[in-house]
């Protein structure tokens, strides 16, 4: 816990819901330009606002570290969309949540690559 919050302040941009932030801002940019569709921004703000409240769920927190995001988190994610959340999403459906958080989740550990090694 101390090593999270410790990364929190070095990196305030290593959070989940920071990656899908800066990712729906440069999307909202593509979709000014005509290069992206008002519907598929729909779905990507749909899913982080999906994911954030499943980390309030199963974390009790408002945003999580990459480096606290398991081999587990998907499975559980999906469990929550199928299963917890009212009301609960088709299988197809939540699929495409954690497909879509899936792309956030490299994303994000990319950038966070990149800048150790920097």
């Amino acid at each position: 816990m101390i090593r999270s919050i410790q990364n929190r302040a070095k990196n305030p941009g290593s959070t989940l819901l920071y990656a899908f932030d800066e990712f729906i801002a440069t999307f909202e940019k593509k979709k000014e330009e005509g290069i992206s569709s008002s519907g598929t921004l729909r779905h990507w703000r749909s899913t982080r606002k999906k994911v954030e409240t499943f980390i309030a769920y199963r974390y009790h927190r408002r945003d999580l570290d990459f480096s606290e995001i398991d081999h587990m988190f998907a499975d559980e994610f999906f469990d929550y969309l199928t299963l917890h959340q009212y009301p609960p999403l088709s299988e197809v459906t939540a699929r495409n949540q954690v497909k879509w958080t899936r792309q956030i989740v490299k994303i994000g550990v990319k950038k966070e690559l990149s800048r150790v090694i920097r």
